[in-house]
Parts: structure tokens; C-alpha cells; sequence
């Protein structure tokens, strides 16, 4: 995946250039990529960027005009006009007009506060060849993820595992944090990855490194400020011309925008400020959703590219999503991977209106929900979640629901007793423990005056794990993309906005703009995007009606619980049933028999819980190199 790579031992001992080299060899997996590099001649850090070119075309690393600091740097900021015109007012030098110069002279003007303020989606290394000093960071949300690891005083970075591992010349054991939450949530939370002591780097954060050792600043954290009582209106008011911002700044050079027919593809193409630009959608030409996608973008004047799913995708993009995704992508995904060269053919740079903000707060509520709620506090998020169309929130007594409920989460249709079947106690045990804390973690960086305002702040910087994070990582190694709803701007406005008024705001913003676009129903629903809840609440049933009755009917882009009765069946039989999968020392082999099985048959639908567990295995095989997964014994999981 595109991104910087970092090889840094500030005593310039021998063997950092052979480190560096093993690094950078991971990236060029990809013909497409440009690989810059430049090594520090007295060997105390060697800096290296794997990149499109976009963005940022030119070769780096960036050298200030006096020979004192280089920098590398990989993404787009947003707002630079202004902060460009800005610097050059106070005299600050520039070396071009680009986004590194533009990063560069924001330093020197104000040091790592210049940076901070900048506006966009990035990650940077700037080397200080005069103090000796290696300044690392990014955005604030992580949106481009770059991991690294502490090892013998050396510090290494790259955006992928395999580029760390490659620099460390071993592969550590593996984090049953990272692995815990993975399994239930399908991405790790916090700062971990699949494997111990390799770390995310983590966002609205800066680590300085010299000879004094590691130093992190935390720049941003997020931060629910409840505004005062407004009508509704004053709200879209002041929305609209903030997501307006948030797309033109967005929609610059050569671009193309993807659509899916949902809140937030209307919401890119109705304050788009002209309609000339390509559009494409993906999945299967009969499902509703695409049809749906084709309809929103028509309404607008725009003909979308329907890009085929492939009949096999699911199997044949495994081998892709597991070194691309590097475990923390599920296969339940791949369709992510189907496609995008035939994307970038369209236009370099992609716009994808995806993962608004505050969208998934719902599993951190139930987890919280579950431990304490009073019974009035249940009806309350019971009936929140019936009015929403989410399945409600059973009752739970004692840790053995519990951990039954966090390992099922995410496995669609798969009670909690068969995923306590499926898993061996103390892989039961330890991802309770792991989520849990993940969760504590979370909420301890998120601040606001209440609970369910710290979940909105949590929210902002954890959607970036399940979808910029690796997910869309996935497409951008063929092409860049841009999400603008990670505006700060936007951002800033949405951090004060009640929760009831922010549930449906965009779909008013939307109704504003574009009526033509707010009166088209929702997937399956016939119900208006901007419809009063009564019209909701009985289109919703109306829709769970009629999959009762037309059970056969294909609403979604992708289907993988029909593949993997069909086309995929043999390869997940294959995997799945395998003896080296079956004791593998996290699974059952009975209780997942019985899921293979349950699904094969149709008595129900857990193809998210299948692929979950098939990335595990083919993780295991890849990067462990199979070797059997000692799950940690309870006590110590709960220490």
C-alpha cells in the first residue's frame, strides 16, 4: 500500500541501510508505484516514499533551500490556497506550491502547531539534519495508517506489516488484542494490529525521535461540546454550507466519484457545484442497490459506470485482500478489492462519499448498555433500536452472555450460542478481555460531558479503522482517493450537534440542495430519504415484509452468502474444513463443522462469521507460517 517508510537509529549503528532496503522492497509489489529514497550518509535514518503520484508528483524527499530539512510525505491537503497565500503574507519561504512545500513552510513558521492546523488526509516524516531530530505524524483521524515498532533502539515504519516485519528480520508472535477485536468487530480498535509490538500509528499525534529517545505529542483528541438549544432549521442552515465546503475542496483535479445511492453518494453529488464529472458504481447489474445507485446518479444528470462483479470474486481475491489488507480486512469485504484498476481507468483520483460521521456508534452503546442499564434505560434503547431497523439488544446475564454477544457481534444471523461453539474457551475469553479493553481505551482518548457524547467522539477517530483504515487502503493501491466528510471543518461543526438533530441532518441538508434527489426512497424501503419517522417506521416494515416473502429477491451490490453456497463453496469448504484450520487452537473443530455446514445448507446466513474466520486461517498461514494460535489462559487475558 502507498505510504512512507522509516528506518531510524539515532546511535548510526551498522545495518540500517540493509533494513531500509528490506522495507522498500515491500512496496514494490505494485509496478504502478513511484519509490523515492534517500539515506542519511551517516546512517542515522533512511527515508523512503511508495506513491501514485497523484497528488504529489515531484521526487522527495523535499530539501529546504538551506540543505537543513528533508521531508516525505504521502496524501492531499485541503485547504491550502488559503494557508499557502497566508504564509507567503508573513514572508514565511516556499519552496513550490505543492502539499509538502506547503507543509514544510508551515513548520517553519510554526513548528509541529503549523502542522497541526493543516486540513486534509496525510502522513509526513520531516528530517531536522541540524538538531538530528526525525519529526513523524499525520492527520488526525490516521487516515492513511502507517504502522511501526520500537526494536533494539531502532525504529521502523512503513504502511504495511510486512514492511515492518521486513526491517525487524523476524515475525513477532501475535497480538491477541489486535486478534480479539479483529474477530469480533472485524477491525483491531486502538493502536493494534495482528501482531505484537507493531502499532498503528496513531492519530492527531506527532513522535519526535533523537538521540534523548521517543517523544509523542497528542495534538487532537476528539471533543463533544454540546451547543445550545437551536430549531432544526438553524441546523441545516449552518450544515449545508460546511458540506458544501467539504465536497468543492474534495472535487479538485481529476476525479471521480463513487456512487451507491445512500445518504452520503447524495450528499457529494447534490453540493457538487457542476455534474460533468464520471460516476461508477460496482455489484451485480440486477440487485436493487446498484439500480438504486443508477437512478440517484441519472437524477442528476450523470450516467454511472456499473463495474461487474466477478462470478468468483470472493475466492479469487483472497490471496489479494490478505496481502493488501494484511488480515485486518475481512473476505466479507473483497468485493473491495474487484475492479479497481478498471476504477482508475476512469479517473486517478476517487471520491468516495462513504462512512459519514458518528454512523456506528450502535456496538459501543450495546457493550456499555449491557454491563449497568437500568430497565427504563433498556426499553429506551430497545425501542431506538426497532425505530432504527437494528436488531434490538437481548437481555444479557453475566459474563457467559456477554462474551457470547462480543465474539457474535458482527456475525449476521449467527446466535450467540453457535459463535460460543465455534471458538475454544480461551479464545472466547481472551477477545472478551481484548474488546473490553480496546473499548476502555477508546473512550478514555474521546471526551464529553455524558456517555453517549463520548461515543460520538469515539466514533469520529474508530470508523477510520473499519473503513479508511483498511478497507478503502484496499482501492488506493490502485488509485488515490478523497473522503470528504473527514473535513475538519465539517468535522468541528458535527462535534456540537445533538444526537437527535444529527441523525437525520444530512438527509435535510440533502432535501435543501437537491429535492429531486431527498424524495428518492431509500433501498427497498419506498420510503423518501427525508421522510418524517411514522413513514419510516412503516416502510420499514413493509420492507421486512417482503424479504419474508420474496426471500430470493437481490438487494445488495455483493451476495457473498449466496457465494458461498455456489461459485465459493469448495474453496471455503476446503479451507474451512481442513484439519490444520479445524486445530488450528482457536477453533472448535465440531462447533465449526456445524457452522459450515448450517450455512451450506441455507438454515442460515453467516457468511460474515465464515469469512471472518477464514481471514484468521489464511493470516495464520501467511504470516505465521501456521503455526498453532496459543490462546492466553483466562486469568492471564484478565490480568
Amino acid at each position: 500500500m502507498p505510504g512512507i517508510v522509516i528506518t531510524h537509529d539515532p546511535l548510526g549503528r551498522l545495518g540500517l541501510a540493509e533494513r531500509f532496503r528490506r522495507q522498500l522492497a515491500t512496496a514494490r509489489l505494485h509496478p504502478w508505484y513511484r519509490v523515492d529514497r534517500w539515506e542519511d550518509p551517516a546512517g542515522r535514518v533512511a527515508l523512503g516514499r511508495a506513491d501514485l503520484g497523484a497528488f504529489n508528483p515531484d521526487d522527495q524527499p523535499l530539501m529546504s533551500e538551506d540543505g537543513r530539512f528533508r521531508l516525505v510525505f504521502q496524501g492531499d491537503l485541503r485547504d491550502r490556497a488559503a494557508r499557502l497565500a497566508a504564509l507567503a503574507a508573513r514572508g514565511v519561504p516556499l519552496t513550490g506550491g505543492g502539499d509538502p512545500d506547503l507543509l514544510l513552510a508551515a513548520y517553519r513558521a510554526d513548528g509541529l502547531d503549523g502542522i497541526a492546523r493543516l486540513n486534509g488526509s496525510y502522513f509526513f516524516a520531516l528530517w531536522d539534519e541540524r538538531e538530528a531530530v526525525l519529526r513523524v505524524g499525520g492527520d488526525r483521524y490516521a487516515s492513511r495508517p502507517h504502522l511501526f515498532a520500537f526494536a533494539g533502539g531502532r525504529f521502523l515504519l512503513a504502511p504495511e506489516v510486512a514492511g515492518v516485519i521486513a526491517g525487524l528480520g523476524h515475525t513477532p508472535p501475535p497480538d491477541w488484542q489486535g486478534l480479539g477485536t479483529f474477530m469480533a468487530l472485524e477491525y483491531p480498535l486502538g493502536d493494534r494490529s495482528l501482531i505484537e509490538g507493531v502499532r498503528v500509528f496513531p492519530g492527531g499525534t506527532f513522535l519526535t525521535l533523537g538521540v534523548e529517545g521517543p517523544s509523542w505529542t497528542e495534538y487532537w483528541r476528539p471533543r463533544y461540546v454540546a451547543a445550545a438549544a437551536r430549531p432544526l432549521d438553524a441546523w441545516v442552515e449552518e450544515a449545508t454550507p460546511l458540506y458544501k465546503q467539504a465536497v468543492r475542496r474534495a472535487a479538485q483535479g481529476n476525479f471521480c466519484v463513487a456512487i451507491s445511492g445512500g445518504t452520503d453518494s447524495r450528499t457529494v453529488i447534490a453540493c457538487a457545484e457542476f455534474a460533468d464529472f464520471p460516476t461508477f458504481t460496482f455489484g451485480r447489474p440486477d440487485s436493487e442497490d446498484v439500480l438504486l445507485a443508477q437512478r440517484v446518479a441519472r437524477a442528476r444528470g450523470l450516467a454511472p459506470a456499473v463495474l461487474r462483479l466477478r462470478d468468483d470474486y470472493l475466492d479469487h481475491h483472497a490471496e489479494t485482500m490478505l496481502r493488501l489488507g494484511e488480515g485486518m480486512t475481512s473476505l466479507f469485504h473483497a468485493h473491495d478489492a474487484d475492479g479497481i484498476e478498471d476504477v482508475a481507468a476512469l479517473a486517478p483520483v476517487t471520491i468516495y462519499g462513504m462512512t459519514s460521521e458518528f454512523a456506528r456508534t450502535d456496538f459501543a452503546e450495546n457493550v456499555l448498555a449491557a454491563s449497568a442499564a437500568t430497565p427504563p434505560a433498556r426499553i429506551a434503547l430497545f425501542a431506538r433500536h426497532v425505530r432504527e431497523g437494528r436488531r434490538p439488544l437481548d437481555p444479557l446475564t453475566g459474563d457467559a452472555a456477554l462474551v457470547a454477544r462480543l465474539v457474535a457481534r458482527t456475525w449476521t444471523a449467527v446466535d450467540a450460542a453457535t459463535a460460543q461453539a465455534v471458538l475454544t474457551p480461551a479464545a472466547a475469553w481472551a477477545m472478551r478481555e481484548a474488546v473490553l479493553g480496546g473499548l476502555a481505551e477508546g473512550l478514555a482518548r474521546a471526551e464529553g460531558p455524558t456517555g453517549v457524547d463520548r461515543l460520538m467522539a469515539f466514533n469520529v477517530t474508530q470508523r477510520q479503522r473499519r473503513f479508511t483504515g483498511w478497507g478503502i487502503k484496499i482501492a488506493g493501491s490502485a488509485h488515490e482517493f478523497r473522503k470528504p466528510f473527514d473535513d475538519y471543518d465539517l468535522v468541528d461543526f458535527l462535534l456540537r450537534v445533538p444526537p437527535e438533530v444529527r441523525r437525520g441532518l444530512q438527509a435535510q441538508v440533502i432535501a435543501r440542495l437537491a429535492p429531486d434527489l431527498a424524495a428518492i426512497p431509500r433501498t427497498g424501503t419506498g420510503a423518501p430519504l427525508d421522510a418524517a419517522l411514522p413513514t419510516r417506521a412503516i416502510a420499514f416494515g413493509r420492507k421486512r415484509l417482503a424479504q419474508v416473502l420474496r426471500p430470493g429477491r437481490r438487494q445488495s451490490f455483493a451476495d457473498p452468502q449466496t457465494l458461498l453456497r455456489t461459485t465459493s463453496r469448495a474453496y471455503f469448504e476446503a479451507l474451512l474444513l481442513d484439519p490444520a484450520t479445524l486445530h488450528n487452537g482457536l477453533f472448535q473443530p465440531e462447533g465449526l463443522r456445524r457452522l459450515v455446514e448450517a450455512h451450506m445448507i441455507g438454515r442460515v446466513d453467516a457468511a460474515s462469521a465464515l469469512c471472518a474466520l477464514a481471514t484468521v486461517e489464511l493470516w495464520r498461514r501467511r504470516v505465521l507460517g501456521g503455526g498453532r494460535l496459543e490462546a492466553p489462559e483466562p486469568r492471564q487475558a484478565a490480568a
